[in-house]
């Protein structure tokens, strides 16, 4: 029996996606998966197995927090007295902390599993840097996304690397390929006039930088007018956004969106403009409806696209225009792209990816 622990489902996280998606391919084989989270949410990734939630209210202030710690760790740890459970994964920092110290503090007898779905560097020296430091050495096994935060573990926080295992994130290709052919009919007048379509998708925060993406369109709209930028996605800076824009014609925020895979697939070429990245799944997705990307120089871009091989990587908003122009007017090189992302989506296809986590959470010492 495994128990998933993550701070909720919500539709629309990254993190949240992953936990769906590994839990349910782990309880489809056979593996009892229970879903354990602290916020419970009207909408949320689908999910096969069974599901609790504490339901907690968020509150933001230090002294709920450290209370919310404890707490958790103590539900975290009769849960799975009561349900018999062996294995515990967690995913995110908050449910990493309790699952920890359910073991540590509640003497929780199930296997504990964390895995690290934010880059570690935009910590510094704060109150989770501390806690990443005193916790993270008592799990059994920590999985990561990428060779940097393996690295920033064992140089960092002097974790032990027999510890530590690259699992990149999973996306289901079967899925794509029968989610991406269900248009939306509210939108479909979008591509009815054949427009170059750039498209991005994340949560609308500083963090993403969408403001660089929507400032740099407008300079290439002026000689392309026959283009066109969507963003899907909410957040706090939605109202931002939409001042910046303004009146014009062809940029569009769209919002969450249930099935995104429509709006990739009739796309043309997706631009990533985030300051950091762990590892985005919404570019894998993308690569598994042919779009050739454009991205920031994240480390996890650069290992994924092998230093440029599967997508283009810019550094400033004059690369990013370039790179823009090159797959709107060179179609050899678009074409080439697109089936270098496609290439290498299928790497990242769940049924290869869940062996490599059945092979870490099951394998005991």
């Amino acid at each position: 029996k495994t128990l998933v622990i993550v701070p909720s489902l919500k539709f629309g996280w990254g993190a949240e996606k992953i936990a769906s998606i590994v839990g349910t391919e782990l309880n489809n084989q056979q593996i009892e998966t229970h879903f354990f989270t602290f916020y419970d949410t009207q909408e949320k990734y689908p999910f096969q197995g069974k599901y609790f939630s504490l339901q907690e209210t968020f509150k933001t202030n230090l002294l709920s927090k450290i209370i919310k710690l404890f707490s958790r760790a103590w539900k975290i740890k009769k849960y799975c007295k009561q349900h018999h459970i062996q294995t515990c994964v967690s995913f995110m920092e908050d449910a990493n902390f309790s699952t920890i110290l359910s073991k540590l503090i509640f003497r929780n007898k199930s296997h504990i599993n964390i895995s690290i779905h934010h880059s570690l560097d935009d910590y510094g020296t704060g109150i989770y840097y501390f806690l990443i430091k005193w916790l993270y050495p008592k799990a059994e096994k920590i999985i990561v996304l990428t060779e940097h935060e393996q690295n920033h573990l064992i140089n960092h926080f002097s974790i032990d690397p027999k510890k530590i295992t690259i699992i990149h994130n999973p996306i289901d290709i079967n899925s794509i390929e029968q989610l991406k052919i269900r248009k939306n009919q509210d939108y479909q007048s979008l591509f009815g006039q054949q427009k170059f379509t750039f498209i991005s998708m994340g949560r609308l925060t500083k963090i993403k930088n969408q403001q660089l993406l929507i400032d740099v369109f407008k300079q290439f709209y002026t000689q392309h007018p026959n283009t066109q930028l969507l963003i899907l996605g909410d957040w706090e800076l939605r109202e931002n956004l939409l001042q910046q824009i303004g009146d014009h014609p062809d940029m569009h925020l769209l919002g969450n969106q249930s099935n995104v895979y429509p709006f990739l697939y009739q796309s043309n070429c997706f631009i990533l403009t985030s300051f950091s990245e762990s590892f985005w799944n919404a570019i894998i997705e993308a690569m598994a409806c042919e779009l050739p990307i454009i991205s920031t120089k994240t480390q996890w871009w650069v290992e994924i696209t092998n230093h440029g091989e599967y997508g283009l990587i810019f550094q400033n908003r004059e690369e990013l225009l370039k790179y823009m122009q090159d797959f709107y007017s060179n179609n050899k090189k678009y074409t080439l792209y697109q089936k270098k992302s496609l290439q290498r989506a299928r790497d990242f296809d769940i049924k290869s990816i869940i062996e490599k986590w059945k092979e870490k959470l099951y394998s005991f010492e």
